[in-house]
């Protein structure tokens, strides 16, 4: 085979290469998306114990989606809270709701951040309410509970 002939197959193979890689880069989709919200979170009215006495699990969604897909922060009153108590869906899930977890019966703020490569965004700041009550009452008995104006109330 003369110089001549190797010199136009390697020629050939390269452009045929060329023209595979270029192909390829053609038809990859480009997936890099920044953060978005798919799901803000909303206020929360949250009670201490359940109807059959059980501590009750406080849960706020805050769903996202992007590529790379985001990483979800949760905030209470402006202090980061602890990552283990967010679930992989984004949503906060804080078990065993005690009095303790509110520094007063009024609402508590809570928002959330969502960050991947290309950014960060902040969802609106909501409010937590608790509601705790000092004794259970005996059957056929009135119970008197504030209700703080434009929130729903379930009475069980």
């Amino acid at each position: 085979m003369s110089k001549t002939t190797r010199s136009k197959i390697v020629l050939a193979y390269v452009s045929l290469l060329l023209t595979v890689l270029s192909s390829i880069a053609d038809s990859t989709p480009i997936t890099d998306v920044p953060p978005q919200f798919t799901q803000e979170p909303e206020d929360t009215f949250v009670f201490e114990r359940d109807a059959s006495g059980q501590p009750t699990t406080l849960t706020i969604s805050c769903g996202t989606s992007g590529d790379p897909t985001p990483t979800v922060t949760w905030f209470r009153s402006g202090v980061e809270v602890d990552s283990s108590l967010v679930l992989e869906s984004g949503t906060l899930s804080i078990p065993n709701i005690t009095e303790g977890e509110s520094a007063s019966r009024d609402g508590i703020p809570y928002y959330c951040t969502a960050t991947n490569s290309l950014g960060t965004i902040r969802s609106k700041t909501v409010q937590v309410f608790y509601a705790f009550f000092d004794g259970i009452a005996a059957p056929n008995t009135s119970v008197n509970i504030n209700v703080t104006a434009g929130l729903d109330v379930a009475l069980l």
